[in-house]
């Protein structure tokens, strides 16, 4: 059985619930309420994919990756920097032309652990809450919240049991 996050469809900022997951503002795409769910008036179910855009980590070479910042290289996030926050030290370091522009990230992305040798790892998220420059790697997605979605109710979502228990369940097949 697959639930999908509760959206309000108001803007003003919803506090969340433990029995409601709200991750989004009024203005997402979404669908009506499953199982018999009671949403509080003005709320509606959204899949989490009609909320955000999800952005491929950067690829490069292991050659051409450094330990030592330079101003022609971006400082890379991995799986191991994603903690109750992004951990912002052991960086690897890769020539700007493996880089995109959407791959750096943006204050409100999300960094999602997507593969590790470790279950406990994968599906670990955390969001940027400051400005920085920089990208994340190839083993890690980036989530971009659309326009009108409140980055805060996503990364709590993706903090939840319910969302863990998802990802337990797709690490299993």
């Amino acid at each position: 059985m697959r639930s999908e996050p509760a959206v309000p469809g108001s803007s003003a900022r919803p506090r969340p619930s433990p029995d409601l997951p709200a991750v989004a503002p009024s203005g997402a795409k979404a669908g009506g309420a499953k199982e018999g769910r009671e949403l509080q008036s003005g709320w509606r179910m959204a899949k989490l994919g009609d909320l955000l855009t999800v952005i491929r980590g950067v690829s490069y070479r292991k050659e051409h990756a450094s330990k030592e910042p330079a101003p022609d290289r971006v400082p890379i996030l991995r799986a191991t920097n994603i903690q109750d926050g992004l951990v912002f030290d052991d960086f690897v370091y890769v020539p700007n032309g493996y880089v995109s522009e959407e791959q750096l990230l943006r204050r409100g992305d999300i960094v999602i652990a997507a593969s590790s040798g470790s279950r406990n790892v994968v599906g670990k998220a955390a969001q940027l809450t400051t400005d920085w420059s920089g990208s994340f790697g190839t083993f890690c997605f980036g989530l971009r919240p659309e326009p009108g979605v409140h980055p805060g109710y996503l990364a709590w979502f993706l903090q939840t049991s319910e969302y863990r228990h998802q990802v337990s369940n797709c690490q299993r097949v």
